[in-house]
């Protein structure tokens, strides 16, 4: 495990840096990249993350069109763009959750079949990707994510995985670090959101 710490650095920009060293990361944009007019932010370091995005005007407010052409084609033509500006270099992770246009395994499973040869990769939240109807069977819901996706990531998210606020439904820590363990490179950089200093 490689703990990094996100702490805010600007208006909807958080910087990902791991303690003590030289050089950050990246940033996470907080907003909807999917907004119309949106551009990319300058951010130092070599990774930008991104939601996956959605078409709704809240950014969690569920929106079935996002699952399907329009979500899948808004995504797509986001990601020429970001790509096209992003100087050489430089990587784009997206962060899916269950209400956006990547919500699921399959979905994001396609999505990077299909950009394969770009410098795309995924920044997994397993949290992010269960509803709140799921939290019940949460384990058998994280044993597939992680399963699917997990060795996919390039860098993974824990918050809501790890307590004060996780782990999440009837999920033990014991099996999200077993999940970890056996799904996610163990050179993987993994994230907590830490506070701002006052």
């Amino acid at each position: 495990m490689i703990a990094f710490s996100e702490v805010p650095i600007g208006e909807g920009l958080l910087g990902l840096a791991q303690p003590g060293a030289a050089t950050p990361f990246g940033a996470r944009v907080t907003s909807n990249p999917l907004t119309p007019g949106w551009r990319p932010p300058d951010f130092d370091g070599t990774h930008l993350v991104l939601w996956s995005g959605t078409l709704a005007d809240d950014l969690f407010e569920p929106h079935p069109p996002n699952w399907l052409g329009p979500g899948r084609e808004a995504l797509d033509a986001l990601i020429e763009r970001v790509l096209d500006e992003l100087p050489a270099g430089r990587h784009l992770l997206l962060r899916p959750h269950c209400r956006h246009v990547l919500s699921d395994v399959p979905s994001c499973r396609r999505f990077l079949a299909d950009h394969e040869a770009a410098p795309i990769g995924l920044a997994l939240a397993p949290h992010d990707l269960l509803e709140d109807g799921m939290l019940p069977a949460a384990e058998d819901h994280l044993r597939r994510i992680f399963e699917g996706l997990g060795a996919a990531s390039r860098v993974l998210f824990v918050d809501g995985m790890l307590p004060p606020d996780g782990p999440p439904g009837n999920a033990s820590l014991e099996l999200v670090a077993g999940l970890v363990t056996d799904h996610v490179a163990p050179d993987t950089p993994q994230f907590r959101t830490v506070a701002a200093a006052s």
